[in-house]
């Protein structure tokens, strides 16, 4: 876990104090692209300033990982200080779990139920604080979450020269984001759905949303307009549906008006519909965030 915390940093870092290309080589003109290139034009021209590949007239993406505008860079390391904080409480816990070990000397067999009374009196033995803790950091607790990193690690590098893949990387990375922030971590006895898993599961959201406008841009000819509007009703439709499964954990409606909050703001100089869709959006996700804080 702590290890996939380090590379998604790294890498998420890396690539955004890489310039970004305003041609990819190899490539050759076609039709279709001077095309989409004329609609961008008329459509948004304002996008036009973002350095993307020549096949794309818009990368909503790279506004999230190669930030230009102050909102959306402090999301990003938002997201990367949760993500440090949850590697912290991880190692907090295995220090822990080593501590209750070495403190129960070998940890007993937990007692089968017909050997388990019924009321438990006292404070319990280190064995079963072990027993616990051990529960606490098994690998299926943190697989979903650790594989989620992984992938968002590697998508942004592969998206620049194979768009398709790319995508379905952070279609899997947003998918076991999800998962990870759903299902909740064993905490204390109890399952809790962690803020910290939260902000990045929004975050992922947002940004595989911003891809798939890309996606549909580049490869179904959809204008850049329409298809960042698409997008974004997309990511708020999603976001309430998950902010009402989640309940009263918050940080992922957070990251995702956060989210349209600055891409609301970065693109309002180029085209106000997209920044009236986003506004549209953020207003939905209000007041599911007011609902769930309630």
């Amino acid at each position: 876990m702590i290890l996939a915390v380090a590379i998604f940093i790294a890498s998420g870092l890396g690539f955004a104090l890489t310039p970004a290309p305003v041609a990819v080589a190899g490539y050759p003109e076609t039709a279709a692209a001077a095309e989409m290139a004329a609609l961008t034009s008329l459509s948004a021209p304002g996008l036009n300033s973002v350095s993307v590949p020549a096949d794309y007239g818009v990368d909503l993406a790279s506004l999230f990982l190669r930030p230009e505008h102050t909102l959306l860079w402090l999301l990003l390391l938002a997201v990367w200080g949760a993500l440090m904080l949850h590697g912290w409480q991880v190692l907090g816990s295995e220090l822990r779990a080593r501590r209750a070990v070495a403190a129960a000397g070998e940890v007993a067999p937990a007692p089968t139920p017909a050997a388990r009374p019924s009321v438990v009196e006292g404070p319990p033995t280190p064995g079963e604080i072990a027993r616990q803790v051990e529960r606490e950091n098994k690998p299926a607790e943190h697989a979903a979450l650790t594989l989620a990193l992984i992938l968002g690690a590697a998508w942004p590098w592969v998206s620049r020269d194979y768009p398709v893949t790319g995508f379905m990387l952070a279609a899997a990375m947003f998918a076991l984001s999800l998962t990870a922030a759903l299902r909740g971590q064993q905490v204390g006895g109890a399952i809790r759905r962690l803020p910290t898993v939260g902000l990045f599961a929004g975050w992922a959201t947002a940004v595989t949303y911003a891809a798939f406008a890309t996606l549909v841009n580049g490869h179904l000819g959809i204008p850049p307009v329409a298809a960042t509007a698409i997008a974004m009703l997309l990511c708020a439709g999603a976001g309430i549906v998950v902010q009402l499964r989640l309940g009263g954990s918050v940080s992922y409606s957070i990251a995702i008006i956060w989210s349209l909050v600055g891409l609301a703001t970065a693109t309002m100089s180029s085209d106000p519909t997209i920044a009236t869709v986003a506004i549209l959006g953020i207003a939905a996700m209000a007041i599911v965030l007011v609902r769930a804080a309630s």
